[in-house]
């Protein structure tokens, strides 16, 4: 019967991983002739439509039995609870309602659609396809001699490193034999992008969380062998001693008492103090989704400062309990936490050395994302809202391989 049903729901499944593709890897930056044709809007009404009208055929767990879930939904109900006290409503409607409501969809559909670890592994090929792809695309624009890395119009150069540390360890799950030669050759191609990417991006941020990702790949992984960590290891050595990097930028960490970020108004110090004022002043509701450079702006109007330039928090963590409240704050820390459990759980339980292998990764991934999402407003990045669905996605596979090893004995 479920796999009737798993059967059933094929052309459902087909069309999610194209959104995928589109949403996660945005191949209308890379093929500007795309961008009118509005690819992500058209896959997402087409793969709800279909999912609707299929929907009797998606065996999916409920949403109401999965945790991850339940509180995904909760911070998008306060996003909306708090769009009347924002201090711009009306950016805040349309962000919560108009754009990050297809991010709420995308997770939902994920997580009805994909329901077993072959489709888990599928989607995340797919991902690992697109980004890399980007990541190579990008570095053909990389001008020897450059301050910094700078590609398409969504994305500035410490956006650039984040998008690449995100999907970076997943490409190593295609580096076995029991994949295909092209497809192997494509993860190593596209690994090494991704790794030259962040160090040509110049990101401050984006380095040390490249350095976090490391440590935690050779600390926590278990499926890799030795010898493959020394060899990704010794390749990312290569590339840092041989690339042209910006070494005057990235030196600037070891001066901190002379970089603007710690001293100046308009750093990141002051930048995070004025949203910590305005997360006191608005504890319940916040100043509303995308309202953050408004109470930085409002503040320096208030005080007669002399820099009038509107910013972003430029910290995720400080930009939803800002924006957000409290409530929002709690429950945005609340899904880190308890997606680095299930990826924990899923690799100290799991019988299924593959979702080991992929619990592992997400591992090092998150590490790295959220890291360096503590230099970037990526409080609403769909790859965070990504990494939220595998993880309940994980949850459910495990529960229902012990509910199945409880029935078999």
């Amino acid at each position: 019967m479920h796999r009737d049903l798993t059967e059933k729901s094929t052309s459902v499944f087909f069309l999610f991983c194209l959104w995928t593709f589109v949403l996660l890897c945005r191949p209308q930056d890379l093929f500007p002739v795309l961008a009118p044709l509005r690819p992500a809007l058209v896959l997402s009404v087409l793969t709800v439509a279909v999912a609707i009208f299929q929907s009797k055929y998606l065996p999916g767990p409920l949403l109401s039995r999965e945790r991850q879930i339940k509180y995904y939904l909760a911070l998008y109900s306060v996003m909306v609870f708090g769009i009347p006290f924002s201090l711009y409503a009306r950016l805040s409607f349309d962000r919560v309602l108009t754009e990050y409501i297809i991010i709420v969809v995308f997770v939902v559909v994920l997580y009805k659609t994909v329901h077993t670890i072959e489709r888990l592994y599928k989607v995340l090929l797919v991902a690992c396809l697109g980004n890399g792809l980007y990541a190579f695309y990008a570095l053909r624009g990389f001008v020897p001699g450059s301050e910094r890395l700078t590609f398409g119009a969504m994305f500035d150069p410490n956006d650039l490193a984040y998008f690449a540390l995100v999907f970076l360890p997943f490409f190593l799950l295609f580096f076995s034999k029991k994949n295909k030669f092209i497809i192997r050759s494509l993860m190593i191609v596209f690994f090494s992008s991704g790794v030259l990417l962040i160090l040509l991006s110049g990101s401050r941020g984006g380095l040390i969380a490249f350095g976090v990702s490391m440590v935690v790949f050779l600390l926590i992984t278990t499926t890799i062998k030795r010898s493959a960590k020394f060899l990704v290891v010794s390749a990312c050595v290569f590339f840092i001693a041989f690339a042209p990097l910006n070494i005057e930028r990235y030196s600037t960490m070891l001066n901190l008492e002379e970089d603007y970020n710690v001293t100046l108004e308009g750093g990141r110090i002051d930048i995070w103090k004025i949203g910590l004022k305005a997360f006191i002043e608005n504890p319940l509701t916040g100043v509303g989704v995308g309202s953050y450079s408004i109470a930085v702006g409002l503040d320096r109007q208030s005080r007669d400062s002399t820099m009038r330039v509107w910013q972003t928090a430029h910290n995720s963590v400080v930009q939803i309990g800002t924006e957000t409240g409290v409530f929002g704050l709690v429950l945005y820390l609340m899904l880190c936490f308890y997606a680095v459990g299930i990826f924990l759980k899923v690799r100290k339980y799991s019988q299924d050395i593959q979702l080991v292998k992929i619990a592992e990764m997400s591992l090092v991934g998150f590490a790295g994302m959220f890291t360096a999402g503590l230099f970037l407003s990526q409080a609403y990045s769909t790859y965070w809202a990504f990494y939220v669905a595998i993880s309940a996605v994980m949850s459910q596979l495990l529960l229902k391989a012990n509910i199945t090893l409880k029935e078999n004995n």
